[in-house]
């Protein structure tokens, strides 16, 4: 594989691992991250250093209650803008 090619590759891998991470991304952009770090190292401990740090993250953050009145005034306010 050509250098163009792989780095090319690489880029798709991270669009691909962030929206993987966020829970957004599609089957075959799943099956392209998976299949292009199994080649690829660099890829691969990103997606493994993303994907430790958001779950560290995720096990920091403390969900509290929001009152309904803030959020129905946070979506009058959203409304207004549109």
């Amino acid at each position: 594989m050509d250098k163009g090619k792989k780095i090319s590759e690489c880029n798709e891998c991270i669009q691909a691992l962030h929206l993987l991470i966020d829970g957004e991304a599609s089957s075959n952009q799943k099956e392209f991250l998976e299949k292009h770090i199994e080649e690829c190292m660099p890829c691969y401990q990103s997606y493994n250093l993303d994907k430790n740090v958001k779950e560290i993250v995720k096990s920091k953050i403390e969900k509290k209650p929001v009152p309904s009145a803030l959020i129905a005034n946070i979506k009058d306010k959203l409304n207004e803008s549109f």
